[in-house]
């Protein structure tokens, strides 16, 4: 499904705020990958949402957070 850049960078920005805020909210994290899967641009850091997601979900504990910035 193809979202327009305005919508995309949206729901992108309120997820990065969802899990500055709740750094353990798995469904955020996941949610936040698949923006950045949509966005087609960004894949690289696809991956470490996704597996911050897994994390949290499989050991039910906080992992390292290493936040990247906009580049």
């Amino acid at each position: 499904m193809k979202m327009s850049n305005h919508y995309l960078d949206s729901a992108i920005q309120t997820f990065r705020k969802v899990v500055i805020l709740m750094p353990n909210n798995a469904d955020s994290w996941n949610h936040l990958g698949i923006c950045f899967q949509g966005d087609g641009k960004i894949l690289k850091n696809r991956k470490y949402y996704f597996d911050r997601a897994r994390d949290i979900h499989l050991w039910k504990k906080d992992t390292p957070i290493l936040l990247k910035h906009d580049e």
